[in-house]
């Protein structure tokens, strides 16, 4: 007999009784930050790789200053965005959220079919721009807040593109951008 037999004919032998479920009721109303939500917002978009910098001054020159190399900028923000035939070469795609989450760092983006779905993975840089007034406290406050039905989908995008299945090695821009800065303004 080998290992493996034995190891299966080990356990099918136990006589050990299942073990009782655990029962666990979870408050998240209790996850609230009050004054402190930019706060832990910027701590957690910052600990996935992300950076917040406040400012009112969102014009396209300002934010592409904040970006080292910029060559091709498409802007999503205008209601209707330049988009280069071959997105390949945009180096800063520029998004607006409605939304932002203190409890992971995220903000909710919306294609809602106004630029190609790939802008959000193809660029080296993203920035992101959100009002302090947008940020809830937790991701329930935010799926009550979210209107699915009118864009058919969108995602919560919490600092660039990372990964750590390859030998247990962080990579940054494996899958998507390499940076992210989200523009905070009041």
């Amino acid at each position: 007999m080998d290992s493996r037999e034995a190891i299966l004919r080990a356990l099918s032998s136990s006589d050990r009784a299942p073990m009782e479920s655990v029962e666990m009721e979870l408050d998240f109303e209790t996850l609230r930050f009050g004054e402190n939500r930019v706060a832990v917002f910027r701590q957690n978009l910052e600990s996935a790789g992300g950076e917040v910098i406040e400012t009112d001054d969102v014009t396209i020159e300002e934010i592409s200053s904040r970006f080292d190399g910029v060559g091709i900028v498409v802007d999503t923000r205008e209601e209707t965005p330049d988009i280069p035939e071959d997105i390949s070469g945009v180096s800063l795609a520029i998004f607006s959220s409605p939304l932002a989450v203190a409890e992971n760092g995220a903000v909710w983006i919306e294609p809602c079919g106004r630029y190609p779905d790939s802008l959000l993975t193809l660029p080296i840089a993203l920035a992101v721009v959100v009002s302090r007034k947008d940020i809830v406290d937790n991701m329930h406050e935010a799926y009550e807040r979210v209107e699915i039905g009118k864009c058919g989908w969108g995602l919560f995008l919490s600092g660039p593109s990372k990964t750590a299945d390859i030998e247990q090695s962080l990579v940054i821009g494996a899958h998507g951008a390499v940076e992210m800065k989200l523009f905070l303004t009041e």
